[in-house]
């Protein structure tokens, strides 16, 4: 829940700000707001995935449908990957505002 409230309040500030100016001045600013509630949701999103991992690896554990453990494991494996991607390039561009500060 306070995940959720973390995200709603970095996310309303930035695009506030950015649509009217304030209270954040500075676009950069309220872009690096706007991007980590990005990174907070996308953490979120890793946790959900990271449940079918714990699921995949009980099947296989109780040597039930090694195949449909697999394919479970292996699916989100390949979601997690892509969300990790995300996640990485987001805070790449959060440093890169901080550093340049645009505008």
């Amino acid at each position: 829940m306070l995940r959720l409230l973390v995200i709603a309040g970095f996310l309303g500030v930035g695009l506030a700000s950015l649509a009217i100016g304030g209270p954040l001045q500075a676009g950069w600013l309220a872009g690096k707001f706007v991007l980590f509630a990005a990174v907070v949701t996308l953490g979120l999103l890793l946790r959900l995935v990271i449940r079918d991992w714990i699921r995949g690896f009980a099947q296989l554990r109780a040597e039930a449908g090694h195949d449909a453990a697999n394919r479970l494991i292996h699916a989100a494996h390949r979601r997690a990957a892509r969300l990790a991607q995300l996640l990485w390039l987001c805070v790449a561009a959060i440093a890169f505002l901080g550093v340049v500060k645009p505008g």
